[in-house]
């Protein structure tokens, strides 16, 4: 009571009102003067005549000179002894950067006083993502983590909401004036072809006309600065590619794998996670069952290369005798690759049982950047380790080989009915989000929220021992155009790029999307229905079709403690609806169940803070339409604000974690900033320093999740 807060995030060398007041003072054109001593100390490095050199204390004074006389003496800590001070956390941020960032940055010391926004600026995105996790935690205070704008353009969505000098929440955006852009365009853009004569160009519709060697499934990700891509056909020829030993004409060579390796799988992320500036491996032709294992415990496996589809997996399982299945932990999306999902943190629905992909992992082969293969197991590894390579995010190296629990296979009775959202908004009993008893009588379960509509459709299956009726299946992602009431799948984009641009109009494509997904949910083989009884892995996940890859859109995916569902939900339900009146056209927001645990560190499920072991988290999963506004960054801001603004305030106020194969860097920077990790990032970074000693498996995304 009666303190002033600062900045946000943990106070270090430079949390002093002194060095604060230095950047409010000095945020229009900090970055200049700092380019400008910065590029002096550089071009001094190369004279030839050594006494023209300039040393750190040359390079201090240049600051200080030039008005950034930050703190010197250690005054932000209790105890400075020993302690950096706020202008040793400067001057070695600068220095990393002229080692670490050399190249993005070449052009800024020949021309320090050009800016450009952050966004298209190669040498502040380095600093930002190399240097900067090791810079705010040395400084604490940064004009962002202060709230304070400055010459370096950022959204408000990654500004501190809550410091001395932050300013009020975000007010609604104008909507911009004029036609709205890119809607015939939306004819044809994303259909793969770039199509000069319906005027696509790079410009305005990179997701055709930008080549890629490694993009998303849906294109909307697209790695530009990936340098090769490898797709080995075994673990041998996968160690001999690390290991220099195959074709000189296809190894990777040690120069390039010395740092940015990153591991990719079947691509179905949107995330950014896929991407890196040096190699790529893929393990998607890793792709044989070994077949089934038993364990000390009692417990049956199957040993599966990294590769395998998660459609394929359980296909096969089902052919066994008796037959087999990954039961509730299989995810959604059919065709991920078993490695892919595991790294990530992908998982089924469901409040009553095990539904985290991680928790049924028992044993695994990984190989490190010299082509090393070492095999761990949950029952002999430290438990901290094996929790890190659960969930690894590619961090670690690259998974050849999984063994994954199975069980006895199952038939569950699906049935999709719809209600008004009072009963999801209402509070349940004892305090909680009525949310859960929802589905509190559900083996597998998944809410469709439509907020402007005010409906939710709801998709409850239990366990039964009758037969399946046909070729039952869950046919949600089996999406196509008809279903929408549209002809083509063209139309639709045409559709959603008019409701991007006017929000009456994504009301009222919201309201028919909410009884489509309803009517189109179940299927018996020949027609819709909404009830049936299908084999598990028929109604646990859904093939996509290729109708629904259509469909542009970025997936906005965290996961809410269980205590605080209820409040989540209350805000959603106010800032969308009453702020905003804006709408989710595509599925609305779909509501999935997921039991924590503590099988790994990183999944968004993952027991810590404030997700307690046992209870259930709500994953609040937001597919938004991607518009064809690649031209028109207003009417973009503008589109995006409200479900931005809604993800950023889960995170910083409830705790919520980022899925790691789904949102933007947006998501990912407020998740780092709000620490939602805690002790468990520090483990994970443990893990790292054991088993990538040398980062050869680093990239944008580490820092992205707060690594080094």
């Amino acid at each position: 009571a009666g303190l002033t807060v600062l900045h946000c995030g943990t106070c270090a060398a430079c949390s002093s009102w002194h060095d604060l007041e230095v950047l409010h003072r000095g945020r229009t054109k900090t970055a200049d003067l700092a380019s400008t001593c910065s590029t002096a100390f550089v071009v001094s490095q190369f004279q030839t005549d050594a006494s023209r050199w300039q040393s750190i204390d040359d390079l201090k004074t240049c600051l200080k000179d030039a008005g950034l006389d930050l703190s010197d003496d250690g005054r932000s800590w209790p105890r400075p002894e020993g302690k950096p001070t706020c202008m040793d956390c400067w001057v070695d941020n600068i220095l990393t950067d002229t080692v670490l960032c050399q190249d993005e940055c070449i052009k800024r010391f020949l021309k320090p006083k050009e800016q450009l926004p952050f966004e298209d600026d190669a040498c502040l995105q380095c600093d930002e993502y190399t240097a900067g996790p090791a810079f705010i935690q040395c400084s604490g205070l940064s004009r962002r983590s202060a709230g304070i704008f400055s010459d370096i353009s950022r959204e408000a969505a990654y500004m501190c909401p809550s410091a001395h000098y932050s300013l009020p929440g975000p007010l609604p955006l104008t909507r911009p004036g004029g036609e709205c852009p890119g809607v015939e365009l939306a004819r044809t853009c994303f259909n793969g072809i770039c199509e000069s004569d319906a005027g696509e160009t790079l410009d305005t519709c990179p997701i055709d006309c930008e080549q890629a060697l490694v993009k998303s499934y849906n294109g909307v990700t697209r790695c530009t600065t990936v340098k090769a891509l490898h797709t080995p056909a075994s673990v041998e020829g996968l160690q001999a590619l690390l290991r220099d030993e195959s074709d000189p004409a296809q190894a990777i060579g040690y120069s390039e794998r010395v740092r940015h390796l990153k591991v990719i799988g079947g691509r179905g992320s949107v995330s950014t996670s896929i991407c890196t500036v040096g190699t790529v491996i893929s393990t998607q032709a890793l792709s044989a069952i070994i077949g089934l294992e038993s364990t000390g415990a009692g417990e049956t496996a199957v040993r599966v290369e990294a590769g395998v589809s998660m459609d394929s997996l359980n296909e096969w399982l089902s052919q066994q005798l008796p037959p087999l299945t990954l039961g509730y932990r299989t995810p959604l999306y059919s065709k991920s690759t078993v490695s892919g999902a595991v790294a990530t943190g992908s998982h089924g629905s469901s409040s009553m049982h095990e539904a985290s992909l991680s928790s049924g992992v028992l044993a695994l082969q990984l190989i490190d950047s010299r082509g090393h293969l070492t095999n761990y197991s949950r029952d002999s590894t430290p438990s901290k380790l094996w929790k890190a390579l659960t969930v690894h995010a590619g961090q670690l190296g690259i998974i050849s080989q999984l063994v994954l629990k199975v069980q006895p296979d199952f038939n569950l009775a699906a049935n999709v009915d719809v209600f008004d959202d009072v009963a999801l908004l209402n509070t349940g009993k004892n305090g909680v989000s009525a949310a859960f008893e929802l589905v509190g009588n559900c083996d597998f379960s998944q809410l469709h929220w439509f907020p402007s509509t005010q409906k939710v459709v709801r998709l409850c299956a239990v366990e039964v021992s009758r037969a399946a009726e046909g070729d039952a299946r869950n046919s949600f992602l089996t999406t196509t155009a008809a279903d929408f009431g549209i002809a083509t799948p063209s139309a639709v984009n045409h559709i959603f790029q008019a409701a991007a641009c006017d929000r009456n109009i994504a009301a009222a494509v919201e309201s028919g999307r909410c009884k489509s997904v309803a009517a189109t949910y179940l299927n018996n083989g020949t027609h819709r229905v909404s009830s049936v009884v299908g084999e598990s892995r028929h109604i646990l996940s859904s093939e996509p079709s290729n109708d629904t890859f259509s469909a542009i859109n970025v997936d906005l995916s965290v996961a809410v403690p269980q205590q605080h569902v209820g409040d989540a939900l209350a805000l959603a339900s106010t800032l969308l609806q009453d702020k905003y009146g804006a709408s989710l056209i595509q599925v609305g927001a779909l509501l999935r169940f997921v039991k924590i645990d503590s099988s790994s560190l990183l999944g968004f499920n993952a027991a810590g803070g404030p997700f307690t072991n046992g209870d259930v988290a709500v994953i609040f999963e937001m597919p938004i339409t991607q518009p064809v506004f690649y031209e028109a960054s207003d009417w973009q801001k503008w589109y995006r604000q409200p479900y931005y603004e809604l993800v950023q305030t889960l995170i910083s106020k409830f705790g919520a974690r980022c899925h790691l194969g789904k949102n933007g860097e947006r998501q990912f920077l407020a998740q780092r900033e709000a620490k939602v990790y805690g002790q468990s990032l520090i483990s994970f970074q443990s893990a790292v320093d054991k088993l990538d000693k040398e980062r050869v498996f680093q990239n944008n995304f580490s820092a992205l999740l707060g690594l080094y």
